[in-house]
């Protein structure tokens, strides 16, 4: 019996450390103070600004994917949101924008990502 229990105990700790190694990493960034070019060309200062090609639009509005941290018995894991926001202003580099929670890093490139996929952030 005590075989037994060594190897469940092995295989529990195995899947934790591989739990999240097969998900797509994706890069995230939180929201900083920024400065944004206007339409006037002229540079505004805002509290909330991502990089540009974070931002994205659907027949629903302006929005941004941000990963929401979830907890299970084998580890934490990250799930991709939706999270309508306001846009302020945009230039070719950055957006300022509304509606951000500020626990949720935003997902910086978006090509293949897609709301409630688990990814995980680079380094985990």
């Amino acid at each position: 019996m005590s075989g037994y229990f060594i190897l469940v105990i092995l295989l529990t700790i195995w899947s934790r450390v591989n739990y999240n190694r097969n998900l797509p990493a994706v890069a995230t960034g939180y929201p900083e103070p920024g400065a944004v070019r206007g339409e006037s060309g002229e540079k505004m200062s805002f509290d909330d600004v991502i990089p540009a090609g974070a931002l994205r639009r659907d027949e629903h509005g302006y929005f941004v994917f941000a990963l929401e941290k979830k907890e299970s018995a084998l580890g934490d894991y990250f799930v991709v949101s939706r999270v309508s926001v306001e846009p302020m202003a945009t230039d070719e580099d950055y957006a300022a924008v509304i509606g951000i929670p500020e626990d949720m890093p935003v997902v910086e490139k978006a090509d293949d990502i897609q709301a409630g996929m688990r990814v995980r952030p680079p380094g985990e």
